[in-house]
C-alpha cells in the first residue's frame, strides 16, 4: 500500500462518482474507474485520462486498496459486502443500504473482518460551522437543550435541471430513491448531534404530490433522552432550505447550510453569536476521503487513556483509578494499551478546575482507557 495515499477504484461515473474522481485527482491520488454500463478505455477527469475497468469483478480483482461505491443506492450494500470479501477497504456513498434486511449481511461481513475499514460519505459532518452546533448541543450558549428542530427541502427537479427528474435515481424505487435515502444528510446530522433516538414516528407521503413511486416528503418527531427531535425532509421546497435549530432554556442556536451562517440568540432575542463561513463543498468531500485514508493507513486500534502528565514531553497513561485530570490519545500499534516510544500521539488534554471530565463508572472503576477498534 502506498504511504501517501491508498489506491482507489471508484465504482460509478455519474455526477457523484465524477466529483469523487475530481477530488481524488486534486488530492494527488491516481484513482481507477469502474464503469459497468458505459465501457470505454479511459475517462477524462481534471485533465487526466483515468483507466476504466469494465465491470465490478475486474475492480475486485485489481490492485486497489479501497473501493469507493458511487453507483445506484440499491447496489451499495451488496457491492460493499463483495468488496469486503475480496479483501478491500470500502467507502460507501449514502445510503449504505435500502433497509435493515439489506444491511444485515454487510454488517456481518464487516464484523468478520475487523482489519478492513468501512466508511460512509457524510461530508456535512465536516462543515466548518457544524462544530458550533455540536458545542450548542453540549449547552454552550443556549443553556439546557430541550429540543432540536431540523428541516431539509429542495425540489427534486432542481437537483439536475437539465435532466428529467423522473428518470433520475432519486425518483425511482428500483434504484434506491426516495427522499429519506436521498436527503439523509439531515437525519445523519441529527444522530451525530444527539445520538440514536429512543423513539421516533413519522408521516411519510408515498405517493405524494409528485406522484412518484417513492416517498417525496416525510415529517418526523422523536426523543433522545430529555431532548425532543422534530423535522421534515422533502422533494418539494422552493426555495431550497437546510437548517437545524438547537433550542435551549437560555437561547437558540441556528445553522443554515445554504446561507452558511450560524447564530446564537439569547433569551431576550439579542444575537449573542453571529458567524458566517465561506466554504468549498469539495473541501468537505476531500475531508471525508482524507479521514478515511487515515483510518486505512493506520489500520490499528486507537486508545484514549487517563494521564497525569498529558502535556509533558513524554506523556504516559496513568494507572487504573484516580481522577481524570488529563488524557492522551494515541495509535496503539502493538495493542498493549500503553503509549510506547514510537507510537503516534494523536491528541492530549489537561483538565483544569473548575472543569471536570465525567467518566462512566463502568470505565473509571475498572479501567483507565477507552479503546476504539479499527472497525470503529
Amino acid at each position: 500500500m502506498s504511504t501517501a495515499h491508498p489506491t482507489v477504484v471508484v465504482v460509478g461515473t455519474g455526477s457523484i462518482g465524477r466529483r469523487h474522481l475530481t477530488n481524488l485527482v486534486a488530492m494527488g491520488a491516481a484513482p481507477q474507474v469502474c464503469s459497468e454500463h458505459r465501457p470505454r478505455p479511459a475517462l477524462e477527469v481534471a485533465g487526466q485520462a483515468l483507466p476504466v475497468l469494465a465491470g465490478f469483478e475486474a475492480a475486485l480483482a485489481g490492485d486497489a486498496d479501497v473501493v469507493l461505491l458511487a453507483n445506484p443506492s440499491s447496489l451499495h450494500a451488496g457491492y460493499a459486502r463483495r468488496a469486503l470479501e475480496a479483501g478491500k477497504h470500502v467507502l460507501i456513498e449514502k445510503p449504505v443500504a435500502l433497509d435493515a434486511d439489506d444491511l444485515a449481511p454487510l454488517l456481518a461481513a464487516a464484523a468478520e473482518r475487523p482489519d478492513q475499514v468501512v466508511g460512509v460519505v457524510q461530508q456535512l459532518r465536516f462543515h466548518p460551522l457544524v462544530e458550533h452546533l455540536r458545542r450548542a448541543v453540549r449547552g454552550h450558549g443556549v443553556g439546557q437543550v430541550v429540543a432540536v428542530e431540523a428541516h431539509q427541502g429542495e425540489h427534486v427537479a432542481d437537483y439536475h435541471p437539465d435532466e428529467d427528474f423522473r428518470t433520475g435515481y432519486a425518483a425511482r424505487a428500483e434504484l434506491g430513491g426516495g427522499v429519506l435515502r436521498t436527503q439523509n444528510h439531515l437525519l445523519d446530522l441529527c444522530v451525530d448531534l444527539l445520538g440514536l433516538p429512543d423513539a421516533v414516528s413519522a408521516v411519510v407521503r408515498s405517493p405524494g404530490a409528485l406522484d412518484l413511486d417513492v416517498e417525496d416528503a416525510a415529517t418526523f418527531v422523536g426523543t433522545v433522552g430529555d431532548v425532543d427531535l422534530s423535522g421534515r425532509v422533502d422533494f418539494l421546497a422552493r426555495p431550497r432550505r437546510f437548517r437545524i435549530d438547537v433550542v435551549g432554556d437560555e437561547g437558540r442556536a441556528s445553522w443554515d447550510y445554504y446561507r452558511s451562517t450560524f447564530e446564537i440568540v439569547g433569551r431576550d432575542e439579542e444575537q449573542l453569536v453571529g458567524e458566517s463561513a465561506a466554504f468549498d463543498r469539495d473541501a468537505m468531500f476531500r475531508a471525508v476521503i482524507d479521514d478515511f485514508f487515515e483510518a486505512v493507513r493506520t489500520g490499528r486500534r486507537t486508545v484514549l487513556c487517563r494521564s497525569d502528565n498529558p502535556v509533558a514531553a513524554a506523556p504516559a497513561c496513568a494507572a487504573v483509578g484516580g481522577a481524570w485530570t488529563g488524557w492522551v490519545s494515541f495509535v496503539d500499534a502493538d495493542g498493549d494499551g500503553v503509549l510506547d516510544a514510537g507510537e503516534r500521539l494523536l491528541r492530549v488534554g489537561a483538565i483544569e478546575a473548575p472543569a471536570q471530565l465525567l467518566v462512566s463508572p463502568n470505565i473509571s472503576g475498572a479501567s483507565n482507557q477507552i479503546v476504539v477498534r479499527p472497525d470503529g
